[in-house]
This record gives structure tokens, C-alpha cells and sequence, in this order.
């Protein structure tokens, strides 16, 4: 809720309510990733949609080390990056391109054409200083112009709401994220309170609007995820 007083209402320059729902969009915006990314389903108050994370570790399970063998909807715990430089990191502090394969095989080849990562951006950052063993980036950027970075050739998108690297955080999905489906039941609007403040000089706003989400699985897991390891 923002309260506006009749003084500034009177001597603005211009309308408040195309004004404040701009702001109230970018301040829905914000929550909105946070509830799609980590919200726990709940369906009374406080009532939140079914995050993505919360989806895939329900539907996925328990991850176990790709050193067993990796399977179709099997979530996977990190190996780290030592193998790439020969350093002494392990899965608790860091991911290894090891770790970026294993985890494109834990989905179906048919969810792999329209797939991508979805990590931090301070994620990304360690990615694109893995080395190998001689030294050399593995990081490979767009060569033409206007084309796009990718990860091991697939496209990649920069979630903030999702756990940076550290022991036990779940970093990295990989899949058909387009399977999760958003529910907008209508536009933001912007709700004018008259009379609730007039005695305080005060006119109210309130913006609204009504979602839901959650990630369609029918048992074939279109989207799977990487865990760090226990420190």
C-alpha cells in the first residue's frame, strides 16, 4: 500500500495512478520471480504458487553422485571442478564441466531441443573462469554478432532468486523450462482507496493482481537439477 497526501495529489504536475503502476509492476515483477523460483505451493495463507525449485526437487528426488551412472530424471550431486584444473576443489564449492554434462544427460533427448540452464548470475561467473587443465577458458561467447552465449550450446538464463555455489544449495536446473506454466488471471491493477485515509489527508493505493505456477511432470521430468555436495 502507498499513501499519497491531497497535498502532493493537488500539485502534481501529472497523474499518479499511471505513475504508480509502473512502480507497482516492477515491485510485482521482483516478487513474482522470487514466488515462481522458491515459492512452496501453499494453498492457504500465506498462499504462494509452486516455485520451480520446489517442483523439481518433489518431482525429481533425491540427487546421488554421477559416478554410479546418470539416469533420466535422476538429479545429480557435484563433483566440483578439480578435474578441469587439477586443484583440490570439490562439489561443496565449485561445479566442473563434468558436472554440465552429466547433468544435460539427466533429461530425456526429447525435452532437449528446446532446453536450457537456469543458475545465478554469480554462477555464471564461475563458469566462465573454469579452466582446464593447460590453463585454457572453457567458456566459449557468441561469435557473431548478436549471438546469444551459451552453455555447452545451449541457451542459459539468469535467475537471482536461486542459491548461489555453497555446500547443499541446489545452483543449477537444466531443461524444458517452458513446461512451467505461469496463470496470470488478469492484468496488475491499481486500487484507489478514497476514504480509508481522508482523515489523515491521505489518499491509498493498492496494486493486484492474481497468479499461480508450477511445472507440468507427468512422470518424465522435463527439467532436473544439480546439487552441491555436503561440505
Amino acid at each position: 500500500m502507498v499513501k499519497v497526501s491531497l497535498e502532493l495529489l493537488q500539485d502534481s504536475a501529472f497523474p499518479f495512478s499511471p505513475y504508480l503502476r509502473k512502480k507497482f509492476a516492477i515491485r510485482l515483477g521482483r516478487i513474482l520471480n522470487l514466488k515462481f523460483t522458491l515459492g512452496n505451493g501453499n494453498s492457504v495463507n500465506p498462499v504462494e504458487p509452486t516455485g520451480l525449485i520446489t517442483a523439481v526437487i518433489a518431482n525429481c528426488g533425491t540427487p546421488t553422485a554421477a559416478s554410479g551412472g546418470v539416469a533420466y530424471g535422476q538429479p545429480l550431486i557435484a563433483a566440483g571442478s578439480a578435474a578441469n584444473d587439477g586443484g583440490g576443489e570439490d562439489g561443496s564449492t565449485s561445479i566442473g564441466s563434468q558436472d554440465i554434462v552429466d547433468l544435460e544427460h539427466t533429461v530425456d533427448p526429447s525435452y532437449r531441443q528446446e532446453a536450457s540452464y537456469m543458475f545465478h548470475d554469480q554462477t555464471l561467473r564461475l563458469l566462465q573462469r573454469l579452466l582446464d587443465k593447460y590453463g585454457r577458458p572453457l567458456w566459449k561467447s557468441g561469435v557473431a554478432a548478436g549471438d546469444p552465449n551459451r552453455l555447452n550450446g545451449y541457451p542459459y538464463w539468469i535467475n537471482n532468486n536461486m542459491a548461489t555455489v555453497a555446500a547443499n544449495a541446489v545452483t543449477a536446473t537444466f531443461g524444458a523450462h517452458k513446461k512451467y506454466l505461469i496463470r496470470r488471471v488478469k492484468e496488475l491493477g491499481v486500487i484507489t482507496l478514497q476514504e480509508r485515509f481522508a482523515d489523515y489527508g491521505q489518499v491509498a493505493y493498492l496494486g493486484f493482481a492474481r497468479y499461480d505456477g508450477n511445472l507440468l511432470d507427468a512422470g518424465t521430468h522435463p527439467v532436473c537439477y544439480l546439487k552441491q555436495a555436503a561440505s
